[in-house]
This record gives C-alpha cells, sequence and structure tokens, in this order.
C-alpha cells in the first residue's frame, strides 16, 4: 500500500514578509534619495583657489589673537551686531583668521548671538588642490 505524503499548507514565514517590506524601503529609498537636481554640464563652478574670489566687503575679520576688525577699525561683537540690526540686517557673515582658536571663535558668535543675530555665517575658503 502507498501511503501518500501529506503536504502541509502552513501559513508562509513572516520573515518573508519582514525582508519584502525592508527590499521595498531600500528601493524607494533609492529612488527618492536624489534630493537635488544634477547640475547642467555646461555650469562651471567657481574655483575658491582664484586669488580673484574674496569674502564679502562687508564682513568683518577676526584676527588671530581675537580682535574683531570692519574696514581697518576693531569694534567688539556687540557693537556690529547693533549696527547690522539698525539696518535690517540680522544675518552677519564673519572671516575668521586660519590660526584663530576655535574658543575665540566660538566667544565671538555667541556674543553676536547674544546681541540679536539671527545667523552667524562664518567664511571659509576651501582650495581645490
Amino acid at each position: 500500500m502507498l501511503r501518500r505524503a501529506n503536504k502541509r499548507r502552513g501559513r508562509a514565514d513572516p520573515l518573508i514578509a519582514l525582508i519584502n517590506v525592508v527590499f521595498l524601503l531600500l528601493i524607494f529609498l533609492m529612488v527618492a534619495g536624489t534630493v537635488a537636481p544634477a547640475l547642467s554640464r555646461d555650469v562651471e563652478l567657481i574655483d575658491t583657489a582664484d586669488p580673484a574670489s574674496r569674502p564679502p566687503p562687508d564682513a568683518p575679520v577676526i584676527l588671530a589673537d581675537g580682535r574683531l576688525v570692519l574696514d581697518g577699525v576693531e569694534t567688539t561683537a556687540a557693537d556690529l551686531a547693533r549696527a547690522r540690526l539698525a539696518t535690517g540686517e540680522a544675518e552677519i557673515r564673519i572671516v575668521p583668521d586660519r590660526n584663530l582658536p576655535a574658543h575665540q571663535l566660538i566667544e565671538v558668535i555667541s556674543e553676536l548671538r547674544a546681541a540679536g543675530a539671527t545667523e552667524v555665517w562664518i567664511v571659509t575658503e576651501r582650495a581645490a588642490q
């Protein structure tokens, strides 16, 4: 007498469903992950190693010793922030010296923010070599 094997029709393994969901999420994130459109091939980006590129002319400079200088005149962070806020500018761009210690830069930024600046931008050089 031949005996037929019992075929069990069980439920699918729940791990398969989890793998499918993760795979679909991966595909979705790969497709939706492009945030910015690609640049046109006709665009040539600015080379910051070019000596003609300069920081904004109205940006104050923080020297290596921590002094804040605007147009050759030494000033304080609070005075600078008040002058900019009086003209309606709430954003301030500063140019720190390369040798300025980081803690002094953070102190100046904190003083500018405390005096009312909504945003403080640090102008840096990024030389492509």
